[in-house]
């Protein structure tokens, strides 16, 4: 991965979480964070991964995120300095749940 895509990738992580909590509002005990950004080498796509606390409330937050997303990309547009401000799609990070389930696989060998 070359050094400016890692430099963007920052800055995407960091602007959406910036809009995502001045911009949308979630249920008051739903815990939303931008864990990380993968964006493809041409720059015209980015993936934003998110978790979501308490995992029930998943597919509340995907929803929504999924109707305000001309917000949130018109917003990350903005923020940007880029010729052509990547287009932006969310997905679910779900390392903590794998990290769970690979810590409960090793105890269970113990």
């Amino acid at each position: 991965m070359s050094d400016r895509i890692r430099k963007v990738n920052a800055l995407i992580t960091k602007e959406i979480a910036t809009i995502i909590t001045r911009n949308i509002s979630f249920k008051p005990d739903v815990l939303v964070t931008v864990a990380k950004t993968e964006t493809v080498r041409d720059l015209s796509y980015a993936t934003v991964f998110i978790s979501v606390l308490p995992e029930s409330e998943i597919h509340y937050v995907m929803k929504t995120l999924e109707h305000e997303h001309h917000v949130i990309q018109k917003a990350l547009h903005k923020k940007l300095v880029m010729r052509t401000p990547p287009k932006i799609v969310f997905a679910l990070d779900d390392t903590a749940r794998k990290t769970d389930e690979m810590d409960r696989l090793l105890t269970d060998l113990s």
